[in-house]
């Protein structure tokens, strides 16, 4: 389809995801969907990009193994949030109206997805280190692949493809202004006593002579809790407490893909990183191996102007090109072959 053509686009969600809005949101204007917006923000500058809505239904499939892992985490704040989120009737979402729709989890019922061919079926499993992870399509046309271990090219539908977290750097500045002051931020896994998560960085003042900055420290297992009870930032908020850095320090033990990364460029922070997934956007010069690494690598680019701007070069221009023009170029691929075949 020509690269122009606007594409109409939805997000669905279930009530116990951590995800997006608490109820169902159409767009009207970017600020006032980023207020909507709370906790995980994946792909926030897609939806704005497209003027896409977000569906929060009821009824139909639901992940079982993500759901799960909440439920036994807080069972009783899981089942409040069914309590108090109003939810959309699948049968009353306008399927009719998107070309592309993209599932947190397989949850939309079969019967759906054959009645509308001409839609763009998508989804991505909330949890990246599940065993099921990416094994079965579910009558879907895509598996979005943000992990990026799948073919990165559309060689047909249906298939796993790897897709990053987009982020546009320009759409986010539009909304929160970065200060950029002298100071470090560091994600919530950094902080938080979480098991083995856990690293003992909340008890300091600084690294590399500079304040750190974080999330409200809150126990990860109860974070519905803290999300019902008015503990965790809003994403506006969070995305201001990200760009009032200089610095993000991301070194957090175990797997993930990396969306503080993406988030904390396109804020233009510069980003020193242990190894994950996007770490491809960090500059050589950035990329550490542990904690102790990545506060020498911070003390020595203090004293380097050079060398930042450098490294700021570098995030822009990998940013642009690996999280947003070529996902959205092969997002509109896909949706090309479904409608026209290959």
């Amino acid at each position: 389809m020509p690269s122009t053509c606007r594409i109409k686009l939805a997000f669905i969600k279930q009530p116990w995801a951590p995800v997006w809005t608490r109820e169902s949101t159409r767009f009207t204007t970017p600020g006032a969907m980023l207020d909507a917006f709370f906790y995980k923000s994946s792909n926030l500058s897609l939806l704005l990009h497209l003027g896409g809505d977000v569906w929060v239904v009821g009824g139909g499939p639901c992940s079982t193994n993500s759901r799960a892992m909440w439920e036994r985490a807080d069972p009783e704040a899981t089942a409040e949030v069914y309590e108090r989120t109003p939810v959309t009737r699948l049968n009353d979402v306008p399927w009719g109206e998107y070309d592309v729709i993209l599932c947190q989890d397989p949850i939309v019922p079969a019967h759906i997805i054959e009645a509308y061919p001409q839609v763009l079926w998508c989804y991505w499993e909330t949890e990246h280190t599940s065993s099921t992870y990416g094994l079965d399509l579910y009558g879907y046309d895509l598996f979005w692949d943000y992990t990026l271990r799948s073919p990165d090219h559309v060689a047909g539908l249906p298939q796993a493809l790897s897709l990053p977290f987009m982020i546009n750097a320009n759409i986010l500045r539009d909304l929160i202004r970065p200060t950029h002051e002298d100071a470090v931020f560091v994600p919530s896994r950094m902080v938080r006593p979480h098991g083995d998560a856990y690293l003992p960085l909340f008890s300091k003042k600084t690294v590399a002579g500079l304040p750190i900055r974080h999330a409200q420290i809150w126990n990860l297992r109860r974070t519905w809790r803290a999300i019902l009870d008015g503990k965790v930032e809003t994403t506006r908020e969070h995305f201001a407490n990200v760009g009032s850095c200089k610095y993000l320090l991301n070194v957090r033990p175990g797997a993930y893909a990396g969306q503080p990364i993406i988030e904390a460029a396109a804020l233009g922070l510069i980003v020193v990183s242990a190894p994950e997934e996007y770490t491809v956007v960090c500059h050589p010069y950035c990329r550490v191996k542990n904690l102790a690494d990545g506060i020498r690598t911070i003390s020595r680019l203090r004293r380097a102007p050079g060398v930042r701007q450098e490294i700021l070069r570098y995030q822009e221009e990998t940013l642009r090109e690996r999280f947003w023009d070529r996902p959205i170029a092969l997002l509109r691929e896909a949706l090309r072959i479904k409608r026209e075949g290959t």
